[in-house]
């Protein structure tokens, strides 16, 4: 089947086309889309279980697991730039809570040469900006890495490609509140 607006050859599992969201016409009535039971590809579990810190998730409709896929789009379209309002505000807790670490650091080190440099509060917005920006070309970069580790490391079994995406995916909270704590401290320390 073809998608009749855009051209893009549809697959009978297709309830919409994926690249323009026209309705298949093999799908004949929104009853038929109602029935419809959404099976998660492997990519899908994958992605899940990096993004939730645990294999056997199937939680398909989190905000997280909806906003990376997205951003894996953008990212396997080869697309550098989208936006992330959590990186934005939370710059650079937001790294460090999904495991960023060295791209933290490197964040953190930009910001205290740019706060060095110059004393202007507007510039101090530029290292959140580029987050903002980057953030979630970096965190699919990183997610393929490890998909890639995953299939070199396990190359015929699925379900510890999985435990090795949860481990080095999800979210780490307790480093995170320890540098919050550390971050507020210093800067509670440089007022006195």
């Amino acid at each position: 089947m073809i998608c009749k607006k855009c051209g893009t050859i549809l697959s009978s599992t297709d309830i919409y086309c994926p690249k323009c969201n026209e309705p298949n016409p093999e799908w004949s009535s929104a009853s038929d889309v109602d029935k419809a039971e959404f099976t998660p590809s492997v990519d899908d579990l994958n992605l899940s279980a990096y993004v939730s810190g645990n294999a056997l998730s199937n939680d398909f409709e989190s905000g997280a697991f909806l906003r990376m896929k997205d951003a894996m789009l953008d990212f396997n379209k080869g697309k550098v730039s989208s936006w992330n309002w959590w990186a934005f505000f939370l710059s650079p807790f937001y790294l460090i809570y999904r495991k960023n670490y060295i791209l933290a650091i490197l964040v953190l080190v930009l910001a205290i040469i740019i706060d060095s440099l110059v004393k202007s509060n507007a510039l101090n917005l530029i290292c959140p900006i580029l987050q903002g920006v980057f953030c979630n070309y970096f965190m699919c970069w990183r997610y393929d890495n490890k998909l890639e580790e995953a299939h070199k490391k396990y190359p015929d079994n699925l379900e510890a490609q999985r435990e090795y995406l949860a481990i080095k995916g999800g979210r780490n909270i307790v480093i995170t509140v320890i540098y919050v704590v550390l971050s507020c401290s210093i800067i509670v320390l440089r007022r006195l």
